[in-house]
């Protein structure tokens, strides 16, 4: 079976597509694996159906084209949830992430119960963010936008003025840092797309936070000593 040029363009912009079920998508893969050469037994097992399965997608489509290939309508309720809501929501993950914002799962759903009006069951929505490459992904923490460049130079400054005077032996150089240690953890892990990485803005918090001094002594200073 052959694919005309426009054809070929339309089957890998519907195999592109996010919310492509799986059997569609095997209808789909039995098109291009057929117009590509390959047998009815060698499209089964790739495609992991029954011969009779790949037999009736390739007459469906040549009987009435991609559109046939979509899957038949369910009966029940229609689904309470748009594509739009999604990318609304997805849209707001990424915006989160790039501010630092962690969200749990019970969340956005709320959000989008508050927001767009409409009800996705948390479970389900995940299954949802994970087709669309989301992961419940740990975030990093960050104090950079507590830097003042001005003071951080101004320091870097008076440091190598120091270091100087104590490779000249006129200074005993040492460095002293502190670490805070809090029994309360912020939460570390939010919702976030598949190669983006949330860095949470980390502020000082009011819970009990036990803090360790740390001295080094410059080995310049030691190598003066000896």
């Amino acid at each position: 079976m052959g694919l005309s040029p426009e054809q070929d363009t339309e089957l890998r912009r519907r195999l592109r597509a996010r919310d492509l079920t799986v059997s569609a998508r095997a209808r789909l893969e039995c098109v291009r694996l057929s117009a590509r050469g390959w047998t009815v037994p060698e499209i089964a097992p790739v495609v992991e159906k029954h011969e009779v399965t790949v037999r009736k997608a390739l007459h469906r489509f040549l009987e009435g084209g991609f559109e046939a290939l979509a899957d038949a309508p369910r009966g029940g309720r229609p689904p309470r949830w748009k594509r739009e809501d999604l990318d609304v929501l997805e849209a707001m993950l990424d915006a989160a992430a790039a501010e630092g914002t962690t969200w749990t799962l019970p969340a956005p759903a709320e959000w989008l119960r508050r927001e767009r009006g409409v009800d996705v069951d948390s479970s389900w929505l995940s299954v949802l963010l994970h087709r669309d490459g989301f992961r419940w992904k740990r975030t990093r923490d960050s104090l950079r936008h507590k830097a003042d460049p001005a003071l951080q130079a101004a320091a870097w400054e008076r440091l190598e003025g120091l270091r100087l005077r104590a490779e000249a032996g006129e200074e005993d150089l040492y460095y002293l840092d502190e670490s805070g240690f809090s029994p309360t953890l912020p939460t570390g892990f939010t919702w976030a797309r598949t190669g983006i990485r949330a860095v949470v803005k980390r502020e000082d918090t009011k819970s009990r936070r036990v803090n360790v001094l740390g001295a080094l002594r410059s080995r310049i200073s030691t190598e003066r000593d000896c």
